[in-house]
């Protein structure tokens, strides 16, 4: 366009001044540009294209600052997809501003060249008060042990700050730094943190290190005021987080991998009174799984606690951990009591340790100073509970998760409180939703269920200026953070039937009130069997720790009798020995209408490619089903089958899927599969009616689920992770027309991080759909994967349009690409494009309407 034509488009936006620049420059530098930073220019090169959005011409450093610069509070900066090199430039972002990225491995930023210890790539001042927001970026650093280098620095003071959907890759000194100021909180989620270390440095390397401002507040676990940290992905990191000086933090949920390189130091750690005028004031530590998979030797510690107080239970560690918890102190000389912000009250419980070097996998250096039973205790925390999960900040519209309680200028009398994740609320009681400004009447007690989600348990509330006096509903308080509510506790009386779908709560039928339970004299076969033989519809049987072979015997129980072992790799039920592929280890018979429970143990079975072994069969018709915080490997066809019935229904989350699959067989090795029976119900997504698979870690399974016949689920915040022997498959699987007499209905596939542990080559396919309707969304897939997604046909040749049971109806946004592998549009491969038609079978859009079901699962919930 003629430079005259930009001027009179523009004039109203800038000054000719910033006309010039462009002028002067060309234009954009183009997304890929390699060029140091040039001085600051004037505002040109940022284009607002709506009212709260400022367009920066690509990712080079000057169109980013320029962006920055034209932007006021409450407005995002977008970054367009592209890698920049930003030399040695650090990028200063008032808090108010939101940084936004086209998506975590689509806009990368590098950093290139020698640079201070202080600086940063992107530095947000929370000096103002306002929400540091920053998301869909890959952040790069030198990767060079003589320059201690920073990614994300959140600085003076941020509270309610969110980052999210990232990359942090290469920085020797730290990746993220949150510091250095008292009462700092928010939280960091969903990202990816990798090899943030040098071993030629062989110091520092956080992932993220967390300072405070030097005061001692006190003790408030279970509440807002901490930084937390939660379902990332940590590899190769010295340690995944550190703190100091009166900082707190909760670390949980996360997946935290050890590498030869890191494998001396602790991957959790708390300093005490060190090189600050304080150590760490509180930490909570919890859900969280350790891994060593390919280190050469052991692991030194996995959460090492040199002061403060907290919690730590719920964990996951390995064999390949030589310790699981260290204790010890820090700035004063062993044997003095009590020494400054020493350890003084911390609880540990609950944690899953399989090597037994240490009991309970803790080791006291200190036990002068360091007590049991006095400074620290071996059972859960008296009154605790854990602040929300997922963090309410995370499903918050920034600047604020909670809106200033202003009703609409159409109805100034309304003034109800904003609605509160987490807040429980009883019938009647009238509350404003502030990411649209409506009102909602609650039509049952919920335990804070969103209301634009949640239509069984709200309704929308027509306000006028009659409107009656505001119901006697708290207001939460007036800081941006929801109202500290602790993680919402079902009543003890099963949820209400929800009425019809759409209504996203399921019909609950949790296991009834457990008394009296029943407990196996051990995990034999014969002591388990003859539990669950006396047991009815109510109780649990609880299994003991062990390790317990069960040869080629099959358990059946009825739905109705809950199994739970005493903890994931406690207890350990294998199978050895030949079996025909319609054997389980353990059988749940559904047909009774009741709900299936399974958790805490871990289910092995031959790893030999003769046997096509399963491990767990939710059979007959499983509704409202819970498998949690379990471990199923080495089974040929399956770890978990769902099967073979319509409207089968539940959730599986927490669990690890390890190498189900047999190279020699090429064949079958599912983590999960789901078999409908026959049934092609109308399209229901977003809805309880599907299988849920959440929050679980798949790796060396050739698919991590597959499904056929009329099957409906839902794959979500899943790591799936491919390795040499099945990297020729799909990650994600969903059939068309092959086998059974219908293929795949429907598929929801969203929030899943996949990426690869391969010596060479590429990963297939992150999703392969070969049929059935759905969504696929705000998956990320790393380069080293060839395909995020692949389009094919079954059961019929390709150029037969339309064919049975084929894709009529799938929406696609927001994935990552794979432009280096050749595919640049959400890294789609369509193999048939003549069946499988652009705009017609498949659209690269958001499905309008569509919302996903509340998460996490509501039946997670459930006691």
């Amino acid at each position: 366009m003629h430079l005259k034509s930009i001027q009179r488009s523009l004039a109203t936006l800038w000054p000719i001044a910033g006309l010039m620049s462009v002028a002067a420059c060309g234009g954009s530098s183009g997304p890929a540009s390699s060029e140091a930073a040039p001085p600051a220019v004037l505002l040109a090169q940022g284009v607002t294209t709506a009212s709260n959005v400022v367009n920066a011409a690509s990712c080079n450093y000057a169109d980013v600052s320029a962006a920055v610069r034209n932007a006021t509070g409450g407005m995002s900066v977008q970054i367009p997809a592209g890698t920049c090199n930003w030399g040695t430039a650090q990028l200063t972002v008032p808090a108010g501003v939101y940084l936004r990225g086209a998506g975590r491995d689509s806009t990368t930023i590098q950093r290139g060249g020698a640079v201070a210890r202080g600086t940063y790539l992107v530095a947000y001042d929370c000096s103002n008060g306002q929400v540091a927001d920053f998301s869909g970026i890959t952040l790069v650093g030198n990767g060079n042990g003589t320059i201690r280098d920073a990614g994300l620095g959140l600085l003076k003071g941020c509270r309610d700050f969110k980052v999210t959907n990232s990359g942090f890759n290469r920085f020797v000194y730290a990746a993220i730094h949150v510091g250095d100021a008292a009462k700092q909180r928010g939280v960091i989620a969903q990202n990816r943190f990798n090899d943030n270390f040098s071993k030629d440095l062989g110091d520092l390397g956080y992932a993220v290190e967390i300072t405070g401002g030097g005061d001692w507040p006190a003790l408030a676990l279970g509440s807002q005021d901490a930084v937390y940290i939660e379902d990332n992905s940590f590899s190769g990191n010295r340690q995944s987080v550190s703190s100091n000086n009166g900082a707190s933090f909760v670390f949980r949920r996360n997946t935290v991998a050890a590498t030869t390189g890191t494998k001396d130091f602790f991957m959790t750690d708390v300093h005490g009174l060190s090189t600050a005028a304080h150590g760490t004031r509180s930490y909570e530590i919890y859900d969280n799984t350790f891994q060593a998979t390919g280190v050469s030797g052991q692991v030194r510690a996995a959460i090492n606690i040199a002061g403060g107080d907290g919690v730590i239970f719920n964990n996951a560690v390995p064999a390949g951990y030589s310790r699981a918890v260290e204790l010890d102190t820090d700035g004063f000389v062993c044997g003095k009591y009590p020494g400054p912000d020493q350890i003084r009250s911390l609880y540990i419980w609950g944690n899953t340790v399989s090597n037994p070097t240490y009991p309970g996998g803790l080791q006291n250096h200190c036990a002068a100073s360091i007590g049991a039973n006095r400074d620290y205790f071996l059972s859960a925390r008296p009154g605790y509970t854990p602040y929300a999960y997922p963090h309410p900040l995370r499903a918050a519209v920034s600047p604020a998760p909670v809106a200033p309680s202003t009703p609409p200028s159409t109805a100034p009398t309304c003034s109800y409180p904003n609605w509160a994740w987490g807040h429980k609320y009883r019938t009647k009681d009238i509350v404003r939703y502030a990411d649209n400004g409506k009102f909602y009447q609650a039509t049952h007690d919920n335990p804070g269920w969103d209301p634009t989600i949640s239509t069984y348990f709200w309704s929308p509330y027509a306000c006028s200026a009659t409107a009656p006096a505001p119901a006697p509903t708290p207001t939460p308080t007036p800081t941006p953070t929801p109202t500290p509510t602790p993680t919402p506790t079902p009543t003890p009386t099963p949820t209400p039937t929800p009425a019809p779908a759409p209504t996203p709560a399921p019909t609950p039928a949790p296991t009834p009130a457990p008394t009296p339970d029943r407990v196996a004299r051990s995990c034999s076969f014969n002591d388990v069997s003859s539990a669950v033989s006396t047991a009815t519809t109510g109780m649990n049987v609880s299994i003991p720790a062990g390790d317990c072979n069960w040869g080629v015997q099959q358990l059946t129980l009825p739905a109705g009798v809950a199994l739970h072992g005493a903890g994931q790799d406690k207890t350990i039920i294998r199978r050895q020995g030949s079996v025909p592929n319609t054997s389980y280890l353990v059988a749940f018979n559904c047909q009774n209408g009741q709900a299936a429970v399974f958790s805490g143990m871990t289910l092995v079975g031959n790893a030999n490619g003769a046997i096509q072994d399963k491990g767990l069969g939710l059979l007959n018709g499983c509704r409202d089903f819970r498998v949690h915080d379990s471990t199923f490997k080495n089974f040929v066809f399956s770890a978990v089958y769902v099967g073979d019935a319509p409207g089968q229904r539940g959730v599986i989350y927490n669990n690890n899927f390890l190498n189900n699959y047999s190279a020699d067989l090429r064949n079958l090795g599912y983590g999960v599969v789901v078999y409908g029976g026959g049934a092609w119900p109308a399209l229901d997504l977003g809805s309880a009616n599907a299988v849920y698979v959440e929050n679980n870690y798949f790796s060396g399974n050739r698919h991590n689920i597959a499904s056929n016949n009329g099957s409906a689920y839902v794959f979500r915040y899943n790591r799936v992770v491919g390795n040499d022997p099945a990297k020729d498959y799909a990650m994600t699987d969903a059939h068309g027309l092959s086998s059974s007499s219908r293929g795949s209905r429907s598929f929801e596939v969203y929030n899943n991080d996949y990426s690869t542990n391969i010596s060479g080559g590429l990963q297939r396919t992150a999703i392969g759909i070969r049929g059935g309707d759905g969504v696929i969304f705000n998956n990320t897939a790393t380069a080293t994967i060839s395909r995020t997604i692949e389009l094919m046909v079954e059961g019929f040749g390709c150029g037969t349009y339309p064919g049975r049971d084929q894709i009529r109806s799938l929406y696609i946004w927001n994935n990552s690409a794979n432009p280096q592998n050749g595919y640049t549009t959400n890294g789609i491969d369509n193999t048939c494009p003549s069946s499988i038609g652009l705009n017609r079978d498949y659209f690269l859009a958001a499905k309008p309407g569509y919302t996903p079901y509340t998460y996490p699962h509501p039946l997670r919930l459930v006691r």
